[in-house]
């Protein structure tokens, strides 16, 4: 999959420029030497030129009336710009500035506003993405960039770096060479040329350090990685001094087993499977004033509730482990009680319960779970409905959606996020398509149209692809691991970025669950009469190495600051991602698993 830049928050840029409009025109040219052209037409005059340096670029007035740009094209008041699929593209402005902008970067609302004398005010949100830009030195000529972090960054004739994290919230500012000033949280400091400063979301300006890297440096890395986030976490590693973070814990679990300690992975290409993920028609004006309200932090884990004593003979589960307890069935309090224990040991707040049918033992354990929880342990159901029988009818779905809500979601142990009860989604496109509809994101639409059209509960969808947060409330990444790439997970940033981005646009808020794992091994799925449940693909095993592969999925997912952790999973012995007790590493897991959640409950 393509990479996307994780920047999804509002930027405010004013640029007050000492020209007229109606300077002398001059046409376009290639876009490495773009210079503003005014035709005098008599009509409202350009503010600057576009042009498209590599795949898809749009232009239009409005989000929803977006043409791709196969040539420069000059831009006028209110015309919105959007970066895609590796998109990238040159801006140049009448008072000299130019912006190199990467993949994914959504620049809307340009105005221009006659000022005193012959100032020409322009305006311009930048809602999505980062960019390098340089700036000609002269009188008037100046630009004041605004961060929904809080932060101001006044730039005069320079060359510099602008990057918002949104899943972080800080802002990173770079001087490459001139005069740079930062301001936040009634603080301001001028940012030295060589320098490069982080600010927090309504801090200060942070301690300055120096850049170890050019405007070209980061530029290839933006442009390579399809992210300004990735880039500049990549390159800050070679800034000086080391910018304070919060440490993590040391890892003393009961075990032979000493895991490695692992920083956040910054040098390596995050990699992803599958097919490019589809552009979302998102559609609704772009607004800067939406603060995210993140819940009160929360580390579920995956539980599937349906085993029984035959099942751990039947070669199926991974090869070289087995349950601490010996073979257990699901079915029976006394497991339920013993493993909800095993949970809170591991500072787990509930299990995501893969629930498959009303009546079911899904169903009943579902139940027994949020009855022996006493309010004190707080799960939701992971809805498989739509195809764990075969491929069932809408009016199945919504009536099973209906019964886990009526029956379940008032449930003091029932799950909850900002005060709203809390369901999870898996394989979405396995949905059954009916009456006209083209697509399961349509299917979904007719769904939820019938069982909670006033988004009363809060809908989690699965998968790579961001279009159901159209409908959905939020994503996750059920499997952030495959055969093919092992360091999918890396990409935790870019997917919070997706519903950030949303929630900017439209206004509605939506959530990203980050999800970690302690290994991988579902080889045996591939025998007769183990297949996974879940839609197939390549059966690997991938290394726990003693903790540290858990550790830097821990690593990545808490970077991108999720509304929620998962973790997959507490009990999924086929796939091997278990993390119980078990006969080879004892409560191992369980101990890293608490230490993790343990950071991730302070983390906010």
């Amino acid at each position: 999959m393509r990479r996307s830049t994780i920047i999804s928050l509002a930027m405010l840029l004013l640029i007050g420029a000492a020209c007229t409009p109606t300077s002398t025109p001059s046409s376009p040219v290639a876009p490495d030497t773009l210079t503003p052209a005014i035709p005098d037409t008599g009509g409202p005059a350009p503010v600057g030129v576009v042009g498209r340096t590599q795949d898809v670029v749009e232009l239009g007035r409005t989000l929803d009336a977006l043409k791709p740009l196969s040539d420069n094209e000059q831009l006028y008041g209110d015309d919105v710009l959007k970066l895609r699929d590796g998109g990238e593209a040159l801006l140049s402005f009448l008072n000299g500035l130019q912006l190199t902008l990467f993949n994914d970067s959504v620049v809307g609302i340009i105005r221009a506003e006659p000022g005193q004398d012959t100032t020409l005010e322009q305006q311009i949100f930048l809602f999505l993405g980062g960019f390098t830009g340089q700036l000609t030195s002269g009188p008037g000529h100046s630009a004041v960039f605004k961060t929904p972090g809080g932060a101001a960054i006044t730039v005069l004739g320079t060359e510099f770096l602008l990057v918002y994290d949104t899943a972080s919230q800080i802002t990173t500012v770079g001087n490459f060479g001139g005069s740079v000033e930062v301001a936040a949280g009634g603080s301001s400091i001028p940012l030295a040329s060589g320098h490069l400063v982080e600010v927090p979301p309504g801090g200060t300006p942070g301690v300055p350090l120096t850049l170890a890297f050019t405007r070209a440096d980061f530029d290839r890395r933006a442009s390579a990685l399809q992210s300004p986030v990735l880039a500049v976490q990549g390159l800050l590693a070679t800034a000086t001094p080391t910018p304070t973070s919060t440490a993590t814990p040391t890892i003393t679990p009961t075990s032979t087993e000493t895991p490695t300690q692992i920083s956040v992975p910054t040098t390596a290409t995050p990699t992803g499977p599958g097919p490019a993920t589809p552009t979302p028609t998102w559609t609704s004006t772009p607004t800067s004033s939406v603060a995210h309200v993140y819940p009160k932090p929360q580390v579920i884990a995956n539980y599937m509730p349906w085993y029984g004593t035959s099942d751990w003979s039947a070669g199926c589960t991974s090869d070289a482990d087995s349950p601490q307890a010996g073979p257990y069935n699901s079915d029976l309090s006394t497991t339920i009680t013993r493993q909800i224990k095993d949970a809170q040991t591991a500072g787990l707040d509930g299990f995501a319960v893969h629930w498959g049918g009303t009546g079911d033992r899904t169903d009943k354990n579902f139940a027994t779970i949020l009855s022996l929880s006493g309010g004190a342990f707080h799960s939701t159901a992971t809805y498989l409905g739509h195809f764990f029988y075969g491929t069932a009818s809408q009016a199945t779905v919504v009536g099973q959606l209906q019964y886990i809500l009526k029956n379940y979601s008032n449930s003091a142990s029932f799950l909850r996020m900002n005060n709203k009860p809390a369901i999870m989604f898996a394989d979405m496109p396995r949905i059954a398509i009916e009456g006209g509809q083209s697509t399961p994101q349509q299917a979904w639409a007719a769904v939820r149209a019938q069982v909670d059209p006033a988004h009363t509960t809060l809908w989690i969808a699965e998968g790579l692809d961001k279009t159901y947060m159209e409908t959905f409330d939020g994503i996750y990444i059920y499997k952030i691991d495959h055969a093919c790439c092992s360091t999918a997970y890396q990409n935790a940033t870019k997917w919070a970025g997706w519903a950030r981005e949303y929630e900017l646009l439209t206004g509605q808020p939506r959530y990203f669950v980050g999800t970690i794992q302690p290994g991988w091994d579902d080889l045996n799925s591939a025998k007769p009469g183990c297949e996974d449940v879940r839609i197939s693909s390549a059966p690997f095993s991938r290394d726990r190495e003693g903790g540290a592969y858990y550790q830097r999925t821990f690593n990545v997912a808490l970077a991108a600051n999720p509304d929620m952790l998962l973790v997959h999973s507490f009990n999924e012995w086929v796939e091997g991602s278990y993390s119980e007790p078990s006969v080879n590493y004892g409560n191992f897991y369980l101990t890293l698993t608490a230490q993790f959640a343990a950071t991730y409950h302070a983390s906010r």
